[in-house]
């Protein structure tokens, strides 16, 4: 299983870079709560939201930030599934961790399905988070934008983010219990803490840019799951 992590965790990785390169970098808008119009353009809750991050249609700016986004979304098919492929398996490693160690909780049925199911559901709300973004980026004006497209994108977001953020609280808890007070325990801390506050921003309306905090706190627990995984599978 370590194996698996390991290999499912590396294409995570090598997805993220390549999505990255190919769709290009972004810089901050001005005035705006987020750093990354990406996240910002995820979690519009309006028409008008819509607009502010993707800026006028004919200008040189709007064009470029709709092309870069769209590339990005059509990249992120890839990584959806490298990532939520990953989360399952962690999930998996985690419980065989926790049932060697006797630990019940964190090694039972319950908990694994729990965590199968998270990693479905952030995959099908990924996936349909992109097709209403990719729509959302060929409109040309706010009255255009249909409340339809918008409320799916609204929900299906949600879902996806949602589901990440309990992952990482629930492989949080996993960790800590697994490897109790021991150094790596700040793994734990990371999982939890980035969960946490990835939660409160997709309930809280107002708090939507504290996505931005718990993001990088969950990938840096990915990153060290990732090495965990890979000692484990080497020392086999």
């Amino acid at each position: 299983m370590a194996w698996l992590v390991a290999l499912a965790g590396l294409l995570t990785v090598v997805s993220a870079t390549g999505m990255s390169l190919f769709g290009g970098t972004f810089q901050p808008r001005p005035g705006s709560a987020y750093k990354n119009p990406i996240v910002e353009f995820e979690l519009v809750l309006s028409a008008q939201e819509v607009f502010d991050v993707l800026l006028e249609p004919n200008s040189v700016e709007g064009k470029s930030i709709r092309f870069k986004m769209d590339r990005i979304n059509y990249a992120d098919y890839v990584f959806m599934v490298c990532y939520s492929g990953f989360i399952a398996c962690v999930f998996l490693f985690l419980g065989a961790l926790n049932r060697s160690a006797s630990r019940p909780i964190f090694s039972g049925n319950r908990f694994i399905n729990i965590g199968l199911s998270l990693a479905v559901l952030m995959l099908l709300g990924d996936a349909v988070e992109n097709v209403q973004l990719l729509r959302l980026t060929n409109v040309s004006a706010v009255g255009e934008v249909e409340s339809s497209v918008l409320n799916l994108l609204i929900i299906f977001t949600r879902i996806k983010w949602i589901a990440l953020f309990a992952s990482s609280l629930l492989l949080g808890l996993a960790y800590a219990s697994y490897l109790g007070r021991s150094f790596g325990v700040i793994i734990s801390f990371l999982y939890c803490i980035g969960g946490a506050i990835g939660l409160i921003a997709m309930i809280v309306p107002s708090a939507r840019p504290l996505a931005e905090i718990g993001m990088p706190l969950m990938a840096i627990g990915w990153i060290a799951t990732l090495g965990h995984a890979s000692v484990r599978a080497w020392q086999k």
